[in-house]
């Protein structure tokens, strides 16, 4: 008996995985480029991933500076 979850990342990653399996033998044409990244795509993707954590961390800290306690807390 197979447990199917829904979980949204792993679906995700499921698609993706099955698009580069079918992709990879059906294009040839791009098959290097699949293989090899640019070291700009690499830097960028790199930068990227740090950036969306530090701005949020910086918008959640900026939002905790400007906007009391009181006013953010669920209960009253």
């Amino acid at each position: 008996m197979h447990h199917y979850t829904s979980d949204p990342e792993q679906a995700s990653s499921l698609v993706l995985l099955v698009a580069g399996i079918i992709i990879y033998p059906a294009m040839p044409e791009h098959r290097e480029w699949m293989l090899s990244f640019p070291s700009e795509y690499l830097l960028g993707l790199l930068r990227l991933s740090l950036m969306i954590p530090f701005m949020t961390l910086c918008f959640l800290k900026s939002v905790r500076y400007y906007i009391p306690s009181s006013t953010l807390s669920l209960t009253s």
